[in-house]
């Protein structure tokens, strides 16, 4: 199944993004293959048996978490990045988040 951003452009695997984490700050994420046998950290079952329809694996950035998001809260990384990158830069975590997607 394609997702698409909302310029129509494909949401591709292993592709870093800013992903909508519930009520949180939008944070870099890497869209991920759940089929990957490869993905490190490992996801474990718990977040298989979460997963919601329509929805995509992503790995939070810096912390290492997984989760699934809907594709209306993912963002190109690029095109988004003067929008959020300056809230993550004043903590020490989104400036580990931000290293981590580059």
């Amino acid at each position: 199944e394609t997702y698409l951003f909302a310029d129509r452009s494909p949401i591709l695997f292993d592709v870093v993004v800013w992903a909508r984490w519930g009520q949180s700050l939008w944070w870099p994420s890497r869209v991920c293959n759940p089929a990957d046998p490869y993905l490190i950290p490992r996801p474990t079952a718990a977040v298989f048996n979460i997963r919601k329809p329509n929805t995509l694996l992503c790995l939070s950035l810096g912390d290492n978490q997984y989760g699934w998001i809907s594709p209306v809260r993912i963002l190109p990384f690029r095109s988004a990045y003067d929008r959020f990158a300056f809230k993550l830069e004043k903590t020490k975590k989104g400036r580990a988040a931000l290293r981590a997607a580059f």
